[in-house]
């Protein structure tokens, strides 16, 4: 739909689409330029892995049956996944 015909939501929801794509374009960017680490910012403010540090291995750990090799690397994930 034209912006005009959409509602307040819908324009809220875009403009929020559009504003983490645009921090997620400039941080790979700054990432691949050598300005900015390769770091989860949750991770590197408090020392504690975030829900998504290490998910994705764990989940092919997960996959390729090494559910305790995927504990020590998120549990967090690995609860989600069992709920």
């Amino acid at each position: 739909l034209p912006w005009p015909l959409r509602t307040g939501a819908e324009r809220a929801v875009l403009m929020v689409s559009a504003a983490g794509l645009a921090v997620g374009v400039v941080w790979c960017a700054a990432v691949a330029w050598g300005l900015a680490p390769l770091a989860c910012p949750w991770k590197s403010c408090t020392g504690l892995p975030c829900a998504g540090c290490g998910g994705t291995r764990a989940v092919l750990l997960l996959l390729s049956g090494q559910g305790l090799d995927a504990l020590r690397m998120n549990p967090g994930v690995v609860a989600a996944l069992a709920v």
